[in-house]
């Protein structure tokens, strides 16, 4: 039950310019020289380990909520990303010239170790041994006599036995551009600017956490680091004006048109009789409010009038027959 000074839209009231949505104060921009946020683009490369005792840590000193970090990694899940670092990792020392080292994954918990051999000008692979991860344990099979390979595989288990430790404790960078998009597409109600690509517009009142983010990938750039695409996070202020609010409202409107459509077509398919209709129908009510949760923060910031109920009456003009009725039957009898 809402409380009393709470209208039917979700929306409470605090001042001329200022409301709550869904516990959040918000301040309607009215003034030209005010941000209505930032457009933010992100580039966070792979070839980084950030141990997890740090991520925590400086998360909770920066204020950022524990569940928008990236989970933990699981011991099978580390075995995974070793393997595919491995060959990166052996000393070169052990191999004679001409002569490469190959990790070949067979699925998520076996890899092979290969030698590739040049030196007699062809062209000669073999299989020399074998990793694999199962309930927790590691076993190593070692398939091949010869002593240089026998020596190659020992330094590859050694190898693998530190990164695997390593991976268990940390995060890799995937993990950490993972947990930037979700602040983008789960922790707030910010928007795509485009439909392929890491570009959104973030609304002003998520400054705290946008900026927070921001100085841990800063820090993370520093201090684990080594090769590759630099960890960034870069924002370009929108100043108010009628022609940034325009932008954004349309911005907002195909976001929204696009998840409401996702969320209906994945109920159609469910559809086969009236019994079952009205079963999804019940089921997309929290989805859907959790969507509007998006236009009503925007319409604060943009004075503007987009609802959910808007893009479904959208969308059915795109229907026919009888999936046409049945997005009338959303409609009406989803709360929103």
């Amino acid at each position: 039950m809402q409380p009393n000074n709470i209208p039917d839209d979700g929306v409470e009231q605090m001042n001329d310019q200022t409301v709550s949505v869904g516990g959040r104060q918000i301040q309607a921009v009215t003034d030209a020289e005010n941000a209505l946020g930032w457009v933010v683009y992100y580039t966070v490369g792979p070839n980084f380990l950030v141990p997890r005792e740090w991520l925590v840590t400086r998360s909770q000193e920066l204020g950022l909520h524990d569940s928008m970090l990236p989970t933990e990694t699981s011991p099978k899940r580390a075995f995974t990303r070793t393997s595919t670092r491995l060959t990166d990792e052996m000393p070169a020392n052990y191999l004679p010239p001409d002569v490469e080292a190959n990790v070949s994954r067979v699925d998520y918990s076996t890899f092979n170790l290969e030698i590739i051999d040049r030196r007699d000008g062809e062209i000669d692979s073999a299989i020399i041994g074998q990793f694999n991860y199962d309930g927790g344990d590691i076993y190593y099979r070692l398939s091949s006599s010869i002593p240089e390979h026998m020596e190659w595989f020992r330094a590859a288990q050694s190898a693998f036995e530190v990164l695997y430790e390593d991976m268990k404790m940390s995060n890799m960078g995937k993990d950490v551009r993972k947990m930037i998009r979700e602040f983008c597409t789960h922790h707030s109600t910010s928007v795509k600017m485009r439909p392929a690509g890491a570009v959104y517009f973030v609304p002003a009142h998520y400054e705290d956490e946008l900026m927070a983010l921001k100085q841990m990938l800063d820090e993370i750039n520093v201090e684990f680091k080594d090769h590759g695409f630099s960890a960034s996070i870069d924002t370009i202020e929108v100043i108010d004006s009628p022609a940034k609010r325009e932008l954004i409202e349309a911005k907002v409107r195909d976001n929204l048109e696009v998840a409401v459509s996702g969320l209906v077509e994945d109920a159609l398919d469910q559809f086969s009789e009236d019994q079952a209709a009205n079963a999804v129908v019940s089921g997309l009510g929290q989805e859907l409010a959790s969507i509007e949760n998006l236009a009503l923060e925007h319409n604060t910031l943009l004075s503007a009038e987009i609802s959910v109920r808007e893009a479904l009456e959208t969308w059915k003009s795109n229907v026919r027959g009888d999936n046409r009725n049945l997005v009338q039957q959303i409609i009406d009898e989803v709360d929103i």
